[in-house]
Order: structure tokens, then sequence, then C-alpha cells
């Protein structure tokens, strides 16, 4: 008798409802939708690919740095000193003047074929060229070189995707 009784009062104390358990998975699942809202991955993977193309593009220019400063001021083959007339790197031979960088519309002269600097700077300043992390491919990088009006090298990118332009001067 004392076990039944004992049973019976430690059956129906212990435990939740039904109603207890939804409220509790009602209000996990709204926590999990704000947290989920505020983090925003697909903005947080565009500034991730962002600053990786930052970072390319700083690398290729100190490889072109470290070219010029160990070949006596000479710039690598290629790259034109025509102000405005961008080169984009690559290997293909076509293509490059129908993927121009959106930053610098049709005002500027962007040659068909693609500027291959791999021979003059891969291995020795560089492991490899590198490829835009959305779009790029060998023959097309998605990353440009250009000689401005004063002399100055610029690198970036073709396809910023959170801020207007990424590129870096020298």
């Amino acid at each position: 008798m004392f076990t039944k009784r004992f049973m019976q009062k430690k059956r129906t104390g212990a435990g939740f409802t039904l109603v207890e358990l939804l409220v509790i998975i009602s209000i996990i699942s709204v926590l999990f939708a704000v947290t989920f809202v505020a983090i925003d991955p697909a903005t947080r993977f565009k500034a991730a690919r962002d600053a990786r193309r930052y970072e390319e593009a700083r690398s290729v220019m100190e490889a072109i740095v470290t070219y010029v400063a160990d070949n006596s001021g000479t710039i690598p083959t290629g790259i034109d000193s025509v102000a405005g007339s961008i080169q984009v790197l690559g290997t293909s031979s076509t293509g490059c003047a129908a993927s121009a960088c959106s930053e610098f519309g049709t005002n500027n002269s962007i040659a068909n074929a693609c500027l291959d600097l791999s021979s003059a700077l891969v291995d020795s300043y560089l492991g490899a060229i590198p490829l835009d992390p959305l779009y790029g491919t060998t023959g097309n990088t998605r990353y440009y070189v250009d000689k401005t009006a004063n002399g100055r090298i610029e690198v970036g990118s073709c396809d910023a995707e959170r801020v207007a332009t990424i590129n870096v001067k020298r």
C-alpha cells in the first residue's frame, strides 16, 4: 500500500505538461530567429569575401613593388603607362574587355586580352596569382592593374560586394 501511494505521488509531481513544453519550444524558436537575423550570415559572407579581395589585391601590389625594387625600377612587362587603361589579370587571350570592372564604366579602355603576370611574379614573389573568391578563374581573375596618370600603380578587385571599390595604390 505504501508503494502504491509513493508511486502515485511521484508520477503526479514530476515532469512538464504539454502546454509548458510548447511554451518553452516557442520561446527558444523566437530567440533563435532573432539571433539568426541579427547575425545575418549573407552579409557576413559578403564582408569576408571583400576582406579576402582586399588582402589579395594588397599581396599582388606587394609582389609588383618587390619586383620593381629587384629590377632597378622596371615594372613588369604588360602593365602599360596609359592612364585609365586597366589590365585585368588572367591567362585568357579574350574576354577581359567584356568583363570590365563596373567601377571604371565605359570611359576607360580595357584590353580584350587579360594580362598574364604569372611569369614575372609567380614563384619569386607570389605562390599564385589570386582569383576572386566568387567569380575568378585562371583565365580571368577579376583583379586589375592600372598605372595612373601620376605614375602610381593601382591593383584592385572588379567585384566588390559591400563597398564601392577595393583597391590599393602605391
